[in-house]
């Protein structure tokens, strides 16, 4: 199981979401080299909110965003991934706000770099 890039998770994001640097190391806790197994639940449970916070901003549906952003806001930092805790902080201010281009944009960004499932990344 491939997961996503920590690199490029900060090339991506550290430009478009403001204290990038600061969010992510506030997210960051000592962590186990993961098996394949976890990585794979962990895969899976990121496919899964991202999908969920995706239909919930093309729907305008503020609950939604959040929900699916505080799942993102969890698991990133458990996982050795705190750029993902970083990203589900700022979604979860986009849905808040109302904001559900800003929402989709964020999640455009992760697409970019961690394609669904982690195909070609």
């Amino acid at each position: 199981m491939k997961l996503p890039d920590s690199a490029a998770l900060d090339a991506v994001f550290a430009p478009r979401i403001p204290d990038f640097a600061a969010k992510t190391e506030s997210y960051r806790v000592p962590v186990e080299p993961m098996d394949d197994e976890l990585a794979g639940l962990f895969q899976d449970e990121l496919a899964r909110a991202t999908a969920a916070a995706e239909a919930a901003a093309a729907a305008a549906d503020e609950a939604g965003v959040r929900q699916a952003a505080h799942s993102l806001k969890g698991m990133g930092g458990t996982v050795g991934l705190p750029q993902i805790s970083a990203l589900g902080e700022e979604l979860s201010r986009a849905g808040k706000a109302g904001d559900f281009t800003r929402a989709a944009d964020l999640l455009a960004a992760l697409a970019s770099v961690w394609p669904r499932g982690g195909e070609g990344s």
